[in-house]
């Protein structure tokens, strides 16, 4: 009996120093969507002109939520949201109204954080996958269902790297470059295919960070 608690007891000590070190924080944060690539490219078929659609940059409002494992390593969810458009050029000349669009992404991911030698400056390298959602009038169709898209949803490596400055023993100021690709194709019942195309957004971000929830021995 003595052994068997000599050894449960071995055992909760590295529990009990990882649960003195584990915590939780949030970052509410706002900024811009800009997307690097077009999202279709083809050729119209009236004209024979290059015809081509590209989102616009906009404004983008998000959050995550981070677990740190210890004061260097941790994880995160990461949802960005934005409501803009998506505007069509032929033969490089924008043409018709712009389409109403928004996107949707949401990302895990696992965060290294590199701590200047005060602790006041840390940088946060995260890397992981997630999905992209896109919807509005752009897929939806303006007159449903003849130029409803499907193949709204894609698979999304996500990575970033994020400044924290500190502010306050509990808050952080945070700015944040993430990065999402994803192999967009959209199907119409009438139109077809539109080729698929590598796209590359960035989402640039300011937010406060703070304690969301902390574990183990308080002090530490």
């Amino acid at each position: 009996m003595k052994r068997a608690l000599f050894a449960l007891s071995l055992l909760a000590l590295p529990a009990a120093s990882l649960g003195a070190q584990v915590s939780v924080d949030f970052t509410p944060q706002i900024g811009a969507y800009v997307p690097l690539k077009d999202l279709t490219l083809g050729t119209d078929p009236l004209s024979g002109l290059e015809k081509r659609q590209k989102a616009e940059t906009k404004l983008t409002i998000g959050g995550r939520l981070g677990l740190w494992m210890s004061p260097s390593f941790g994880f995160e969810g990461v949802v960005d949201y934005n409501k803009g458009g998506v505007v069509t050029y032929l033969g490089g000349t924008p043409v018709d109204p712009t389409q109403g669009s928004h996107f949707f992404a949401g990302s895990g991911r696992a965060m290294l954080k590199l701590h200047s030698a005060n602790g006041g400056v840390a940088i946060i390298l995260n890397a992981g996958a997630g999905l992209v959602d896109r919807g509005g009038e752009f897929i939806n169709g303006s007159t449903p269902p003849s130029t409803v898209y499907t193949g709204r949803t894609d698979f999304a490596p996500a990575a970033g790297i994020a400044f924290l400055v500190r502010l306050r023993s509990d808050v952080a100021a945070r700015i944040a470059v993430d990065g999402y690709t994803y192999s967009a194709q959209y199907i119409n019942s009438i139109f077809g295919s539109t080729g698929k195309q590598r796209q590359y957004d960035l989402v640039i971000t300011f937010g406060l960070t703070g304690p969301f929830k902390r574990y183990g021995i308080p002090g530490e």
